[in-house]
């Protein structure tokens, strides 16, 4: 019988109050009793000896082994599997028990080779492929077969959850974040940098020695036996562990491991700026297990839970005076778990064509159906969220105060004489042109939306502000020119050659024009039409006062409701 078989790496699981021991399937002509504790064990555990892989032949024969049955190479692998967790693993083994070992699995050949060698348990798992083949006279196809057996058998099992039948309940374990760092918030790319430690704890049957060891020693010595999940970081761009600061430990005793790691990276974020400069974002940071690392791990098989997150506690409170992160404050961080499909085999194979046609082959063959391929590819994810807060403060001083002195600015032309429509418009444009700087600043440092923030708004509106301002100047300087045409139209009293007075003479108009001469009736009709235009030319000099007053009124009050408005609890908070 070759180790080959091996390979396969199915673990066994107890839920009755008398756990197998299978001691006897690890020593050498112990066959039939072996058998027994297979039966007795599979017997334990009832319906659901079916989902157990050392339990096929049982359940196959009418849930019943003969003494001598002669088992399944693959079943017979998966007893000698399960004999390691429950009994003793091959690591502790003695020369002498190595030796019965060899003998129990196929190997009895190469008994005298490893006493002489002096072979303990701990050794045989470091043999090569040339030890076996030069030090051990092992011809090389049975090298070749015990080195394949050796990798796989020593390959940590799936994790089994003390006390629980996969046909009963979901296997769970624990997961903590510690947020140690949050940087580089970049908006435009709707990413963030960020440093996690990853806590987590879980119950396994397979544990079947102490380890507690930290960095590079964790894959040494009865550590590197200890199943540990695979993690996939859903969203992260960039990823690197430091291995230096991961850790393990398993206690025996309690069947209970911990493990930790530790992790840098940059990772996608969607963002929402509906209240810029005083939003919060939720950053997510997404783990899931990675399915098939030596077990099946689909949502129904097991699940993270419970799941928590925290900040570090030298960035939840820092030193008074220094700043964690630049433009933002941490605010707290959360996690929640959720079922997640990483690869949707459906969706990507589309309506038709040969991927398609292959899957529904597949579930037609097996009888599932498009809900069963979905449910085998979820598996439970975690999602850790940092939810951090904007400096409302820096933009207030550096940007929104700026555009409201620059805006307040524009309002001096309203103060300045209404016929110097160069000075005016002058001083407008040129704050105008400022405020465009400051849109264009904006422009950089925030993602193109197609909605407008309140900070976006505010120095658009800002802008209308000082055209509109302009747009007074043009007027009041209309109204004041045309009143003061209108009022210069006077009849002046010119003395007569002999010194007589009192006869009216025609005036000149402003453009020098010389009125026509009239007399009569004439002369009384055009006094009175210049007395009507006197009249007028005198409200339009009044109105253009009054619009300047009250645009110089009307303007600061108008503009500061809005401001209170945009930046108020009802839109930027």
């Amino acid at each position: 019988l070759s180790l080959c078989a091996w390979c396969l790496v199915p673990s066994t699981a107890t839920s009755g109050d008398v756990a197998p021991s299978l001691c006897a399937c690890q020593r050498e002509n112990e066959y039939a009793a072996c058998i027994a504790e297979v039966a007795a064990a599979c017997a334990s555990w009832g319906e659901h000896a079916g989902s157990q892989p050392m339990c096929l032949d049982y359940v196959a024969n009418g849930n019943a082994l003969e003494q001598y049955a002669v088992l399944n190479p693959a079943t017979f692998m998966a007893v000698i599997k399960a004999s390691a967790s429950f009994c003793k693993h091959p690591y502790l083994f003695s020369v002498l028990e190595m030796s019965s070992f060899l003998g129990a699995t196929g190997f009895g050949d190469a008994k005298i080779a490893f006493e002489a060698a002096q072979i303990t348990g701990a050794h045989m798992t470091r043999l090569t492929l040339d030890q076996l083949v030069h030090s051990l006279n092992m011809p090389l196809g049975r090298a070749m077969d015990f080195k394949e057996g050796q990798e796989s058998f020593l390959k940590p099992g799936a994790l089994v959850n003390v006390d629980a039948m996969r046909g009963r309940d979901a296997m769970t374990a624990q997961m903590e974040f510690n947020v140690k760092a949050v940087s580089k918030i970049d908006e435009v790319d709707f990413s963030f940098a960020a440093e996690i430690d990853i806590l987590m704890h879980w119950s396994d049957s397979n544990v079947w020695a102490d380890c507690n060891a930290g960095g590079d020693a964790i894959d040494q010595g009865t550590c590197a036996y200890v199943w540990r999940p695979r993690l996939l970081f859903l969203n992260a761009r960039e990823l690197e562990y430091d291995f230096s600061s991961q850790y393990l430990w398993a206690d025996v005793r309690k069947k209970a491991v911990t493990f930790r790691v530790a992790a840098r990276g940059v990772f996608s974020a969607p963002m929402s700026f509906v209240k810029f400069p005083a939003d919060e974002q939720r950053l997510p940071i997404t783990v899931t297990i990675a399915d098939g690392e030596g077990g099946g791990y689909a949502y129904a098989d097991f699940i993270w839970r419970p799941v928590s997150a925290r900040l570090d506690a030298r960035v939840a409170d820092p030193e008074e005076g220094k700043d964690i992160i630049s433009g933002w404050m941490l605010a707290g961080a959360t996690a929640f778990e959720h079922p997640t499909i990483v690869l949707d085999w459906n969706t990507l194979a589309g309506d038709s064509g040969p991927m398609r046609l292959y899957i529904d082959e597949m579930m037609a063959y097996f009888g599932s159906s498009k809900t069963d391929v979905d449910a085998a590819s979820t598996t439970s994810a975690v999602t850790c969220e940092v939810v951090v807060r904007r400096t409302t403060v820096f933009y207030m001083i550096n940007y929104i105060l700026v555009v409201v002195l620059l805006t307040s600015l524009s309002w001096v032309v309203f103060i300045m004489p209404r016929d110097d429509l160069a000075g005016r418009a002058g001083m407008s444009l040129t704050l105008l042109l400022a405020l465009n700087v400051f849109q264009l600043i904006l422009s950089e440092l925030m993602p193109k939306t197609a909605y407008l923030t309140p900070m976006h708004e505010f120095v658009i509106v800002s802008t209308f502000f000082t055209v509109f301002a302009a747009f007074e100047s043009v007027v009041v300087r209309e109204l004041q020119t045309r009143g003061e045409t209108m009022d210069e139209f006077r009849g002046e009293e010119t003395p007569e050659p002999d010194g007589r007075a009192g006869e009216r003479k025609p005036a000149q108009s402003a453009r020098g024009d010389v009125a026509l001469e009239l007399s009569g009736e004439g002369e009384e009709t055009r006094d009175d039409a210049g007395g009507e235009r006197r009249k007028l030319g005198a409200k339009l000099l009044a109105a253009a006062k009054v619009i300047d007053r009250a645009s110089l009124v009307g303007f600061p009050v108008v503009y500061a409701a809005y401001t209170a408005y945009v930046f108020g609890p009802t839109r930027g908070g």
